[in-house]
């Protein structure tokens, strides 16, 4: 998962390892095909079946629970769906702000990790979500562009999208440092 770390961000993958795996439980910086082999950026492709194994590897049950789905992954983006539920429907029967927050800070550490060749340790600095319209029992595919990959910062947008419409719902502007 992700959880606040003591800057207030988001340190993807705190509280999912154990002891003795590094920084924050994290597994530092090693291919979740080969524990042996440090990935570095573009050293491999990630698929969209590595980037599940990130979600379920890095990231805390109540995000796993969201139900999120990587659709498709590429060297500077991500297509990740969050699936309606009426779990994560607020009063009017909207999808909640929140969900959708969580989905887009998540489905961003997909979209870094894409463009690094593999999942290294990241934290939030600043997401910034603006909300359009409600989203009411449709699920929302969310559309992450890397638009600067730096050695210890990134940068990227995303697009909330209801399934089978061509207006967003949402779009975020998120900064992650790099710690690994």
């Amino acid at each position: 998962m992700g959880c606040s770390d003591a800057e207030g961000g988001f340190l993807a993958g705190a509280g999912a390892g154990g002891p003795g795996r590094g920084l924050a439980g994290l597994s530092t910086g090693r291919s979740l095909r080969s524990s042996a082999m440090p990935y570095s950026v573009h050293d491999e492709r990630v698929t969209p079946e590595d980037a599940e194994a990130i979600l379920r590897q890095y990231f805390a049950p109540w995000i796993q629970e969201l139900g999120l789905r990587v659709e498709e992954v590429g060297e500077r983006h991500a297509l990740v769906r969050l699936p309606w539920s009426d779990s994560l429907a607020r009063e009017g029967g909207g999808l909640c702000g929140q969900a959708m927050m969580a989905a887009a800070d998540t489905a961003t550490v997909i979209a870094i990790s894409s463009a690094r060749g593999g999942f290294v340790p990241m934290t939030t600095v600043q997401q910034s979500t603006t909300f359009q319209r409600p989203v009411i029992g449709r699920d929302v595919l969310l559309d992450v562009r890397v638009t600067k990959l730096g050695r210890s910062l990134a940068f990227s947008e995303v697009t909330l999208t209801p399934d089978g419409d061509g207006d967003p719902a949402a779009h975020a502007s998120t900064v992650y440092a790099i710690l690994g």
